[in-house]
This record gives C-alpha cells, sequence and structure tokens, in this order.
C-alpha cells in the first residue's frame, strides 16, 4: 500500500528520512552551541541533549514501525482498510495526546521545567516502545473497541438481513396464500 509501498518510494519511508534529516540538524546544532571540547558545562549539556534527540529520534521511527503492524491486525480483523487507517489515526493521536500531557506542562516554563518536562515526555514514549508500541494498554483498549464496534456492525447486519429474509417469506406466503 501507500505507506509500506515498495522501499524506496513508500510514505514511511518519506517520512522517517525527513525525521532523520531533522535529527542530523539538531545534533549539528547541539554540537555548534555546545561543544563537547568546550569545557565541562558544554560537555554535559551537549551529553544531555544529543540522548534526548536520539532517543526522540528512535521513538519516532518506532511509531512509525508499528502502525503498519497494527493496520494489518486490524484488517485481519474483518476491518476495513479506510476503518482500520482510521484507527491507527486514533492510535498515532492518543500517544502524541499521552505525550502533550506531561509535555505541555513545560509551555511557559523556565529551561529547566522545559527539560524536566521533556524527559518526562520520554519517559512516556519510552514505556510505549517498551511494551512494543501496539502491546501498550493504551493500545489494547483501541483494539478491543474495534472488535466490539465490528462485532456490532456484523451483528446489526445480520439482524437486518435477517429481517430482510423474513419480509420476503412473509411476502411469498401472503402470495402462495393468495393463489391456494
Amino acid at each position: 500500500g501507500l505507506w509500506a509501498g515498495n522501499h524506496m518510494s513508500s510514505t514511511k519511508k518519506r517520512i522517517c528520512d525527513a525525521v532523520a534529516q531533522v535529527k542530523a540538524k539538531l545534533l549539528n546544532l547541539i554540537n555548534y552551541q555546545y561543544p563537547v571540547k568546550g569545557g565541562a558545562k558544554a560537555a554535559k549539556v551537549n551529553a544531555v541533549l544529543v540522548c534526548l534527540v536520539n532517543e526522540g529520534y528512535g521513538h519516532c521511527v518506532g511509531l512509525l514501525d508499528n502502525m503498519e503492524p497494527l493496520y494489518k491486525t486490524l484488517t485481519q480483523g474483518g476491518m476495513s482498510d479506510k476503518e482500520a487507517w482510521r484507527r491507527v489515526k486514533l492510535f498515532v493521536k492518543g500517544v502524541f495526546d499521552s505525550i502533550h500531557q506531561v509535555r505541555g506542562m513545560s509551555s511557559e516554563g523556565t529551561p529547566d521545567m522545559m527539560l524536566w518536562a521533556c524527559m518526562q515526555a520520554h519517559q512516556v514514549a519510552n514505556e510505549y516502545h517498551l511494551q512494543k508500541w501496539i502491546n501498550h494498554p493504551n493500545v489494547s483498549s483501541i483494539l478491543a473497541l474495534s472488535a466490539l464496534e465490528h462485532e456490532g456492525d456484523a451483528v446489526a447486519a445480520l439482524e437486518a438481513g435477517i429481517k430482510e429474509l423474513f419480509s420476503k417469506l412473509k411476502s411469498s406466503e401472503d402470495r402462495t396464500g393468495r393463489l391456494a
């Protein structure tokens, strides 16, 4: 599909490449602003920021890598392509909402508060990563809800089909009764 495509032209590949470029630019900026040979304080700041950028990159790629397995799980369960991608979108939004809950606290704070909130956001992302993203409880709840909704839709469709058959049977009995 469009997401995975062939390796060289997929949407996922283009996003991963763009994220890698941002990572490289951030690392260059960090190394320029806080050179390792710029003294002990600059070296410490450099180490922390480089660690955060590398970890953030790993989390981003992990999220991207797990979107397709979630999509496949949903479609293999009988969900349409469109509905499965809608659920994947909800999953991604849920991840970002979880991160924003802790990261957003620093929007008007001091640099120390911003760094602390950034580390908290990394902790949230790491919780998803440690549970292989699609095994995280937030994702499990999406899958359970999806299964219930899908089953509910199937039951509703079955009930509608049964009603239609009964209606045809009744109509047929009425015609047969009038002919006899």
